[in-house]
């Protein structure tokens, strides 16, 4: 009887999984728990009562990674223009997938954004239904906390109304990166940051239904360049790309910017996509598309439209966001009988540079990517 009293314990311990038994760890802000490299403007101070990190940039966690698990910290609610992000996914400062607070935006319906940074760059603009309108009270700090695994997550804003959520159906990155850590824009300040790497799972996340008839998936996309203008735009080399499963091609998934990553001091670069429509007889047919953030659109080497979606672009005394969405913009392309080339010439500053075309479904047609440096 007391050797089966013995093995029991030990029978109950192999049962248990490794990650059942995980536990929140408590992530001391100074510069040994922190690769402060990307960091700058670091200040340690208190605050309401609180020792905190207040910086600019991106601060990565030391020896704390997770492709799933719990990311919490406090933000100070200096009601200043401050961007406050949580980072997970992060295979380094320049790639990884952030949610964050806009402290300045309590109460307006793009307080808390989730976007991908990718080489260096944001995307918001390409992702207006990651978005929330959460008030953040009045009390000194805020509580933010995103769940995540692979393909989603859950950001959570604890404040003195209560908690309210922001839901992200589809992940970008997917989880190619398993770094954890802190990005602010305008000194944000830090307080009361831990992981906990316990599974994840989100089961009540659903994913609005994408429209896939029409979509062009596959795209030529040329080599970038600064952008000086469109007439001066001109392409050495392609390769051919593949959209997200909604139909946008992410540009900075495929090309680097020159003058990246410093959002809009950024200077402008362009690239060249395009692809080949075939029809069979001469007709005209109805493309829905959006770009971010300037494009100029041509069939057969006709300019057919030029135009600009860029921030703030549109109207001084409002706040035109340039928010992306492929059912936006609507042109009639006269397409001839055989093979016509349609191509989309974008450029862009910050904040998203990206495409999406659909041709009309029911159109008799074939697509291909243009490929002009390629042959057959």
């Amino acid at each position: 009887m007391s050797l089966r009293l013995r093995l029991i314990p030990c029978l109950i311990a192999l049962m248990v999984s490794p990650s059942a038994l995980a536990q929140p760890h408590n992530i001391a802000l100074n510069a040994e728990n922190l690769d402060l490299s990307g960091a700058r403007d670091v200040r340690f101070e208190t605050l309401a009562g609180r020792d905190a990190m207040c910086f600019s940039g991106v601060a990565l966690i030391n020896d704390q990674a997770g492709g799933q698990g719990r990311l919490r910290a406090d933000i100070y609610n200096s009601r200043a223009r401050q961007f406050a992000n949580l980072v997970f996914h992060a295979s380094d400062g320049d790639n990884n997938e952030d949610v964050y607070l806009r402290i300045h935006k309590s109460g307006l319906e793009d307080s808390v954004q989730y976007t991908p940074q990718i080489k260096g760059e944001s995307h918001w603009q390409l992702f207006p239904n990651h978005q929330a309108q959460i008030n953040f009270g009045q009390a000194d700090w805020i509580g933010f906390e995103v769940e995540f695994n692979e393909r989603q997550a859950r950001a959570s804003v604890h404040t003195d109304h209560g908690v309210e959520h922001l839901d992200i159906a589809e992940l970008i990155l997917r989880g190619d990166g398993e770094g954890l850590g802190l990005r602010s824009l305008f000194g944000a300040c830090f307080s009361n940051v831990s992981f906990d790497p316990s599974p994840v799972v989100l089961n009540n996340i659903s994913a609005e239904p994408i429209e896939r008839a029409g979509l062009i998936t596959q795209w030529g996309l040329s080599n970038a360049h600064p952008f000086t203008g469109f007439e001066a735009v001109s392409a050495t080399s392609w390769d051919q790309v593949e959209s997200e499963a909604n139909g946008t091609v992410l540009i900075s998934r495929y090309r680097a910017k020159a003058q990246g990553g410093n959002f809009e001091a950024n200077g402008v670069d362009v690239v060249t996509a395009g692809v080949i429509v075939t029809s069979e007889s001469d007709q005209t047919v109805r493309l829905n598309f959006d770009v971010s953030d300037m494009a100029r659109i041509a069939l057969n080497g006709q300019d057919l439209v030029e135009l600009n979606n860029s921030f703030r672009a549109k109207n001084a005394q409002t706040l035109f966001r340039g928010d992306f969405d492929i059912n936006t913009q609507t042109l009639f392309l006269p397409l001839r009988a055989g093979e016509n080339v349609l191509t989309f010439t974008v450029a862009d500053r910050a904040n998203g540079w990206g495409l999406a075309a659909r041709l009309d479904p029911d159109a008799d047609v074939k697509v291909r990517p243009y490929l002009p440096n390629q042959t057959d």
